[in-house]
């Protein structure tokens, strides 16, 4: 049992380390905060040309992404024609880009990923927000997705690769005159090519 003077030496010990507390997590959070603004800065002086989403007013987010994504693939791959597709719905948004042959999907999901503001923890059977300086200045969306497909002609440069000569097409986009095993080869080294 504490004596009353005890009592309020402990009182003043804890409401001590509670303004202590205070002020360290209000010096982080100053400290993150100013970090977060430097971030911003440096990305949207190396970003001149995109549009940003915190001066655009109405404008959705994944609206300005998906213009901030065609921006960027435009600039980084000249002549490959991409769809940039965005929608909304119930509890969220996505942005899909397609297109055929040119870069390989990893080149293109480094560009359109950063734009992607939130991951599924399956651990926990929930969407979690997944925030940054980027997508937060220039756009993001629930989910960005890619799905590069492959020319009949890239196909067929593949197949001369592998050594097996002219390829014919089935009407569903398979090849009649391979295996399975050696069309699924095919599609692996079309996938990792560069077309024109």
């Amino acid at each position: 049992i504490m004596t009353a003077e005890e009592m309020k030496i402990a009182l003043a010990i804890a409401a001590s380390n509670k303004t202590r507390l205070a002020l360290e997590r209000e010096a982080e959070e100053t400290a993150a905060a100013e970090i977060y603004a430097a971030t911003k800065a440096k990305i949207i002086a190396a970003n001149p040309g995109l549009e940003r989403s915190d001066l655009s007013g109405s404008k959705a987010s994944r609206v300005v992404a998906s213009t901030n994504i065609k921006r960027q693939l435009a600039k980084a791959f000249p002549g490959v024609k991409f769809s940039v597709r965005s929608r909304s719905y119930s509890m969220g948004d996505s942005i899909d880009v397609r297109w055929t042959d040119g870069p390989t999907s990893e080149e293109v999901d480094r560009i359109i990923k950063p734009h992607q503001d939130s991951y599924f923890d399956g651990s926990q059977d929930l969407s979690c927000d997944d925030s940054s300086a980027w997508n937060e200045t220039f756009g993001g969306s629930k989910h960005v997705s890619s799905e590069r497909n492959t020319s009949p002609a890239l196909k067929q440069a593949a197949a001369t690769v592998l050594g097996f000569g002219k390829l014919e097409f089935t009407e569903w986009a398979g090849i009649k005159n391979l295996s399975e095993e050696n069309a699924q080869e095919v599609y692996r080294l079309a996938r990792t090519m560069k077309g024109e």
